[in-house]
């Protein structure tokens, strides 16, 4: 009988742990939530910090590139969380600074009456 070819008594043998692949495990990659990546509101801090309010400008500029920061790491939850902090801080340094303009314009327009 010839070897090559097998007989029907015979089952050929096949090593399945030789010819099995384990799939290769991949570091998890961080991907962006479904929708935009969170905004970080560094320009309008910016704009806050130079024309409207230095104090409340300083914390938001310093918000909002802890929130790039994290949201470059990958870390979209606390860059979201960052994001919003510094645009409640752009938000009142605006609302302070309309309030405080509002108040300057009585003062004279008072002071001008008399």
């Amino acid at each position: 009988m010839d070897p090559s070819t097998p007989s029907t008594d015979q089952q050929p043998t096949v090593s399945t742990t030789a010819q099995q692949q384990q799939p290769v495990m991949q570091p998890a990659q961080p991907t962006a939530p479904v929708g935009a990546a969170p905004s970080d509101y560094l320009i309008w801090s910016i704009v806050t910090l130079v024309l409207v309010s230095l104090p409340f400008g300083v914390a938001a500029l310093i918000f909002s590139m802890q929130s790039k920061t994290a949201r470059e790491a990958g870390n979209y939850d606390l860059a979201a969380h960052k994001a919003k902090t510094a645009k409640t801080l752009n938000v009142i340094g605006l609302a302070v600074a309309i309030v405080s303009l509002l108040l300057i314009v009585i003062i004279i327009a008072l002071s001008s009456v008399n």
